[in-house]
Order: C-alpha cells, then structure tokens, then sequence
C-alpha cells in the first residue's frame, strides 16, 4: 500500500513538471567595444553563430568640410524599432520591447553629423547623438517564432583635427527573451 502510494504521489508531481510553464531567461552579453571611422560590425544577440543586426558608420568629405553617419543595415530582415520617418528610436533602460510595438525591417539612421573648417555651422542629428548610452529595440526570429531583445550603446560625435568631428560608438551589450512572444525591458539581465 505504501508503495502505491509512492508511485501515486511521484505520478503526479512528474505530471505537475511536465505542465509546467518554461521559465523566461534572459541570454546576455556584455561587451566593450569602441568603433571610430569608416565601419561596420554585427551583433549576434543570440549567440548561434550568425549576425542579426549590422551597424555601419560611414565618413564622407567634401573639400573642407568632414561628415559622418551611423545606420542600422538590416539586410537580415530583424525588426527594429523606429520612429517611422527612416530614424531609429533610442529607448531608455525599462522601455518595453515586444509584441505591442511596431517594428520595421528597413535600413534606419542613428545619427547624422557634418561640420566645416572654419565654418560654425553644422549639423548633429539623431536620437542617439551625444545622449549618452541607449538602447535599440530588436525583434529576432528564432525557429519560426519571434523573440524580443535589445542591444545597448552610445553614438557620440568627438572633436577631430582642424575643427573637424568625428564619429564614434560604443557597444556594452546586448540581450534577447528566449521564451517567443515574450516582452524584454530595454536593459534587462
């Protein structure tokens, strides 16, 4: 009788396991990486091996006068959150990120900058220039379904030779919600 009850009981705590629902993880990584000049490089925010997102920064001149932009190149098809108008929307840590957003897979700005020697006049624009650190909204699809994740940095625009600017950015890390469907905060570990 005792042993049936054993087996009764260890029954149904492996039936109770089995209907439990998945824990959310959050997979991140931290990193530190600075980029200057002409660059690109990809984010793997999910660590299989393959780029998700792309970020290029692109310096131009034109006589005296230096520009510098940074854009998301989303060839990979993952969403982003953005502003609608071709700029990329820098969120603040506790945003949310999920299904309630929309989210476009085009190529979208960071920021845009151009100045001349001798000249003040010039331009700084984006969202993401000189605010300090922020994050991009992700939306990555794993095996037919779709994850919510983030990847954090900072766009800055640094005093060059002759009056010039330059670009730079940082990358300090990024994440993903590895239950589908399932919202991220900006920031979240």
């Amino acid at each position: 009788m005792l042993r049936r009850t054993v087996v009764a009981i260890f029954g149904c705590v492996c039936v109770l396991l089995a209907f439990t629902p998945a824990q959310a993880r959050i997979v991140y990584t931290q990193t530190n990486q600075t980029f200057t000049g002409n660059v690109s490089w990809n984010i793997d925010v999910d660590n299989n091996g393959v780029a998700d997102v792309m970020i290029t920064q692109d310096l131009y001149s034109d006589g005296g006068c230096l520009g510098a932009n940074a854009h998301v190149d989303n060839a990979r098809g993952v969403g982003l959150l953005t502003n609608g108008q071709g700029w990329t929307s820098a969120l603040d840590a506790g945003t949310s990120i999920g299904p309630n957003e929309i989210f476009d897979s085009s190529e979208s700005l960071l920021g845009d900058t151009y100045h001349c020697i001798g000249n003040p006049f010039g331009h700084d624009d984006g969202f993401w220039i000189n605010y300090g650190t922020l994050f991009l909204g992700l939306e990555l699809t794993k095996a037919g379904k779709v994850h919510y994740g983030w990847a954090q940095f900072s766009v800055s625009i640094v005093n060059w030779y002759g009056g010039r600017h330059r670009m730079q950015s940082i990358l300090t890390g990024y994440a993903y919600q590895t239950i589908a469907g399932k919202a991220i905060l900006a920031g979240q570990t």
